[in-house]
């Protein structure tokens, strides 16, 4: 199912109703003016929920390459092999790691599974 700003243009651009693409099944009467107002707001607070979600995966990405940069300085140093620095350089090449894979799903497709899954366990608790 495409993002609901692509199914209001999509409305828009065919001339039909935003119901009719969902039910996906022509009707005669236009979209109303309330309908319309109603899924511009849904897709503008999908477009602010994106935002956020992006800024906030943009700050985490700059920690995990802080984070391997950290490791790298210390593994260029020769400062891995023993004691608390080896510790330090484990850490942020686990850090990093993590981040990275944090990435992956909330880029994947399989994010709102991840989300509602969350959600029921949430729930139970």
């Amino acid at each position: 199912m495409p993002d609901i700003t692509v199914l209001i243009e999509l409305a828009d651009f065919f001339e039909v109703d935003l119901r009719e693409l969902l039910d996906r099944e022509r009707k005669k009467e236009d979209m109303g003016r309330e309908l319309k107002e109603t899924a511009l707001k849904v897709a503008d607070y999908s477009s602010e929920e994106t935002i956020r979600i992006i800024r906030r995966l943009h700050m985490f990405s700059w920690i995990g390459v802080l984070a391997f940069a950290v490791f790298l300085a210390l593994e260029t140093l020769g400062l891995t092999d023993s004691g608390y620095t080896e510790a330090i350089a484990s850490f942020c090449t686990g850090l990093a790691f993590g981040i990275l894979l944090t990435a992956v799903l909330f880029t994947s497709r399989h994010i709102g599974k991840i989300r509602a899954f969350k959600k029921k366990l949430l729930k139970h608790k």
